[in-house]
């Protein structure tokens, strides 16, 4: 192979990941965001209709005036969601309970997850933290914008069954299923606008230093 060919393609390759590194840097507004996997340009909320726990409609007009973490899941997750929300609840606290931060749990069980059950849940961790649900059509449509895959499996016999996202759960699935999901924290602007997220395993003092350069820095 051609010396001189090598060591173009090795000069594109760089040009190429140095380009990459820029857009992302110059998109998170210049801050020393360190953890935040940065889409490479903000992707503006599409209206959608969900209930929260107390029964009120959620939209994307209530995602206005905040800096939102968003995370999918359901209650009956063993390990991943309690995980998740229990660091999101010490990132409140840490940055204060009075910031403008808005913590939200999108359940993708909404067969067993209603608004009682998503109240009580959602209350252990934080009094703030808002719990949402809807139809399995409208969470599906939610869950694809922000790029949060999920299927739900169930066990008859032998067998295995899995229901892809925004079907119901047939009447013989029973009520020990699981909901497969994704286990990132979606971060979305005060002007509703889907940025980026964190990738697990969600490390408390870097998200709260992250969020604090983003609140600070970028409105």
């Amino acid at each position: 192979m051609n010396v001189g060919r090598v060591h173009f393609a090795i000069m594109v390759m760089i040009c190429l990941g140095a380009g990459a590194y820029m857009s992302v840097r110059l998109f998170a507004g210049a801050s020393d965001a360190e953890w935040i996997r940065f889409l490479p340009k903000t992707k503006p909320l599409e209206n959608f209709l969900l209930q929260d726990q107390r029964e009120h409609e959620f939209t994307a007009n209530n995602l206005q005036q905040h800096w939102s973490l968003i995370y999918f899941g359901f209650s009956s997750c063993p390990d991943l969601c309690p995980m998740a929300l229990q660091k999101m609840a010490r990132v409140k606290r840490l940055l204060g309970d009075a910031s403008t931060l808005q913590l939200i749990f999108i359940s993708l069980d909404p067969e067993r997850d209603t608004h009682s059950v998503r109240a009580t849940y959602v209350n252990f961790f934080h009094p703030q933290l808002i719990g949402l649900s809807g139809s399995n059509q409208e969470l599906a449509q939610v869950a694809d914008f922000f790029g949060a895959a999920y299927s739900r499996t169930f066990k008859r016999g032998d067998d295995y069954f899995n229901v892809p996202a925004g079907f119901a759960l047939p009447d013989n699935a029973g009520d020990d299923y699981q909901v497969n999901h994704s286990s990132r924290i979606f971060i979305v602007n005060p002007k509703a606008e889907l940025i980026g997220s964190f990738e697990p395993p969600h490390n408390v003092e870097a998200i709260v230093s992250d969020m604090r350069l983003l609140m600070h820095q970028i409105r």
